[in-house]
């Protein structure tokens, strides 16, 4: 999946009512992350193979700390408090993304391959979001995939 088709899918969220309204009452809230969930990992072929999954795009307020999220899938949000491990939760620029999902996919289980040479990963969750990595801020897919003996393995593309 590329960039282009990570804005695609938030485009279509926030082109509906339920976020416009949403977006219209929270103009200090920004886009923070789009995860998606990935099982069966094998399912996953080609790029266009994540376009029907759901994903969930979250924005964050930090006046309020919260975190609210729409669903692809889904009408409506659903709001839950901060839970930040670093004091500032970075904006998500996607025009900054210089990786596609399926391409991170591809380099965590070329990753696990090595790691993990008797397992194949059955599950996999991705976060796309704005990380502080050392002395640089990127905007990275923060991958997880768990085999099926439940090893896990994190991979930040």
């Amino acid at each position: 999946m590329t960039a282009t088709d990570a804005q695609k899918v938030i485009g279509e969220i926030e082109s509906r009512e339920d976020c416009r309204g949403w977006r219209l009452a929270n103009k200090g809230a920004y886009l923070s992350s789009a995860f998606i969930a990935i099982e069966p990992l094998g399912e996953i072929e080609k790029a266009n193979d994540v376009l029907g999954k759901e994903w969930l795009i979250s924005y964050y307020d930090e006046k309020a700390d919260k975190f609210t999220t729409f669903s692809s899938q889904k009408v409506g949000c659903s709001t839950e408090e901060g839970f930040k491990e670093q004091r500032i939760v970075k904006p998500l620029v996607l025009q900054n993304v210089n990786v596609g999902l399926f391409e991170a996919l591809q380099a965590a289980r070329e990753f696990a391959q090595k790691k993990f040479p008797d397992e194949e990963a059955s599950k996999a969750f991705a976060v796309l979001q704005a990380l502080q990595l050392g002395e640089k801020e990127a905007q990275v897919w923060n991958t997880t995939l768990i085999t099926a003996a439940f090893k896990i393995l994190n991979v930040k593309v």
